[in-house]
């Protein structure tokens, strides 16, 4: 009789690359590519194609601390302990533009849900918001009095999360920039933080080696771990929300069932029983182990601990569809598990599909296709839908040179698979081969999807005679535009350098403070010993 499918998690792929530690990692939306960033200063992008080679991206000039994949799959973020983040393109030529963001180390970096903003923290105390498009600094949010360690947006963008070594865990309005609320129910440094996909809920580890869980409807408390014997170091939520996973400088990851008595429990118990049958019916009892579902579920926290590093697991993430998972540590090694415990979950429970959208906008509601309009019958068009008509057309000339720098650096993002398209296929089983890093020809990419749903609502609304057609707006109301929007983008220019600034004025004057105080006590120690004798 088959043996039961198995339910503990099955080691897929190892990569190794990395001359030093490796500090981060991050899937793909479409899980062609895994990203990695090592404290040897690199980035290396792994492609789960056997046949295709990494690719390795140099151009910091320090450890590269935190890599993250933007949702549109174009562009992957990285920082620095030089000081600086990095925005590279995807692909072979790994193409990138340096941004001094700091100053002081770049602890983390993270997108926002849409892919417009990223999120940094910094040892300069300081978390900054940037505009992707442009480029350019946004704001700040001031408040933690020490070490920013990591930070995350919301899944729909409105909130932001921080962790810090001054031991709380800040949530911000990401539009007012004001802070929340504060928890300080961590007694060490806070490393890591996250939100859950739906948003409801926010998690952190810390060097006092506990996992921490809120509720943002109450802001109370929701759960605690014990969860390591040294400090955590990530934790990564499952795209359905029931599980978390962490990494710890204890060489372990861990993995937490958060939903005890919750949606798995039928599925959870017909497992039980199916195995429990496979167990009586065996002529080897031994070799069915009920280990998996009985050990862990008799605390209904503690689900699985992995012993897969050597030394300290310092990144972990799970993949859009929550199949697989991703772990890397100082051993140099970035490893890729097949997820196996997720079956349990019923399929309303389940992560998206490979060839979907990421977890960090699977609260938004689903974009309907653009339905062809009824158009009436011809008649001369009134005067303010000409006036609105040339008002988009130079608002539209105005952002477009607003985006143009980072277009011309980099490719397109590719389109979205659509849900008649096949799945993408599943990662090869065989072992990994040791990665060449002399890069293949590269493909150029498709069209995004943004134009192709353009192409095709203009092709399906054609006006119904000419009269109908908007006049163009005038060569001097679009050059009053465009220098309105020339004196707006200095403005902004000033504003960032401004700040910028400011943060250095701040930084010396604090170090300007530590002189003068270790001045005045090696003048008391002086008078002391003057008075001794």
């Amino acid at each position: 009789m088959p043996s039961p499918e198995p339910m503990d998690p099955a080691l897929e792929r190892s990569f190794r690359g990395h001359k030093d530690g490796v500090s981060s990692v991050s899937f793909s939306p479409t899980m062609k590519q895994l990203v990695s960033g090592g404290l040897d200063g690199t980035v290396m992008v792994w492609n789960f194609k056997m046949q295709m080679r990494a690719f390795r991206f140099v151009g910091h000039k320090a450890a590269v601390t935190s890599v993250d994949f933007a949702p549109s799959g174009s562009l992957i973020a990285s920082g620095s302990r030089d000081q600086t983040i990095r925005l590279w393109a995807a692909n072979v030529k790994g193409e990138s533009v340096s941004i001094r963001a700091h100053t002081a180390p770049v602890n983390s970096v993270a997108f926002s849900g849409d892919g417009q903003q990223l999120v940094t923290t910094s040892d300069d105390k300081s978390v900054k918001a940037w505009s992707i498009p442009t480029q350019r600094f946004k704001h700040s949010f001031s408040g933690h009095t020490n070490w920013v360690r990591d930070a995350a947006f919301s899944p729909d963008g409105r909130m932001l999360l921080s962790s810090a070594d001054d031991k709380t865990v800040r949530l911000w309005d990401a539009r007012s920039r004001a802070c929340s609320h504060t928890f300080f129910d961590h007694s060490d440094n806070v490393g890591c933080c996250a939100f859950s996909p739906e948003g409801n809920c926010v998690a952190s580890g810390s060097a006092d080696r506990s996992i921490k869980l809120w509720d943002l409807r109450t802001l109370q408390l929701l759960q605690h771990y014990d969860a390591h014997g040294d400090e955590v170091h990530r934790i990564a939520f499952h795209p359905s929300g029931s599980f978390l996973l962490s990494a710890s400088a204890d060489c372990t990851l861990k993995l937490w069932d958060l939903c005890e008595g919750g949606p798995i429990t039928a599925a959870l118990t017909a497992a039980l029983a199916a195995a429990l049958a496979a167990a009586l019916r065996s002529p080897r009892p031994a070799a069915c182990s009920l280990t998996p579902l009985l050990g862990p579920r008799e605390t209904g926290r503690l689900f699985y601990t992995i012993h897969g590093h050597e030394a300290s697991a310092n990144g972990c993430a799970f993949s859009p569809a929550g199949d697989f998972f991703a772990t890397a540590a100082s051993d140099r090694h970035v490893m890729v598990w097949r997820t196996n415990f997720d079956r349990l979950l019923p399929a309303e429970h389940k992560g998206l599909a490979l060839d979907a959208d990421p977890p960090a906008v699977a609260a938004l509601p689903p974009q309907l296709p653009p339905q062809p309009p009824q158009l009436p019958p011809p008649r001369e068009p009134p005067a303010s839908s000409l006036a609105s008509s040339s008002l988009a057309a130079s608002s539209l000339a105005a952002s477009s040179l607003a985006a143009s720098s980072l277009a011309a650096s980099f490719p397109p993002a590719e389109p979205r698979r659509e849900p008649s398209q096949p799945p993408t296929p599943p990662m090869p089983s065989q072992p990994s081969q040791p990665p060449q890093h002399a890069p293949p020809p590269h493909t150029a990419p498709s069209p995004s999807r943004a134009a192709s749903s353009s192409c095709q609502r203009s092709s399906s609304c054609q006006p119904a005679s000419s009269s109908c057609q908007p006049r163009a707006p005038s060569t001097e109301f679009v050059a009053t535009v465009e220098r309105m929007a020339g004196q707006l983008d200095g403005l902004a220019r000033a504003v960032s350098s401004l700040e910028q600034r400011l943060t250095v004025s701040e930084d010396k004057a604090l170090s300007m403070e530590r002189i003068l105080s270790r001045a005045l006590d090696n003048q008391r120690l002086l008078i002391e010993k003057l008075a001794a004798s």
